[in-house]
């Protein structure tokens, strides 16, 4: 599994999403580094819930953000449960049968390109919009 760099194609511009943006990164690469290595199951549950957690606060940190510039957001609030969702589904499934880690890893990876591409752009456009 190659690691994901950041790069200006993840930037949406707005400095607490991205750096934020930035911690998803380091998250799905030491969960890429211990998928590479074979690491102990319980580590990747952990890791896992770890990356959950953050999804979590940073879902609410931009809710929050919507909320200050009377941003309804609804899709982009649904997305944000149905990514929580996904996660937690793989946490399952990787807590009680076996989970192909490829595509494990390749769900992260899609999971934060697609919601940074397409909702978080718009998010920050609209924030910079409201300034």
């Amino acid at each position: 599994m190659a690691l994901v760099e950041w790069d200006d194609s993840f930037a949406v511009g707005n400095f607490a999403i991205d750096t934020q943006h930035q911690m998803f990164i380091s998250l799905i690469n030491r969960i890429a580094l211990h998928l590479e290595r074979d690491a102990d199951k319980g580590l990747l549950e952990d890791l896992l819930r770890e990356l959950l957690k953050y999804a979590e606060f940073h879902f609410i940190s931009e809710e929050n953000m919507m909320k200050v510039c009377g941003y309804d957001g609804t899709e982009h609030k649904k997305e944000h449960q149905n990514l929580l969702a996904g996660l937690r589904n793989r946490l399952f499934s990787l807590q009680h049968e076996n989970i192909d880690y490829d595509q494990l890893f390749a769900f992260l990876l899609s999971w934060f390109k697609k919601h940074t591409s397409q909702m978080d752009r718009e998010l920050a456009q609209i924030l910079s919009d409201r300034d």
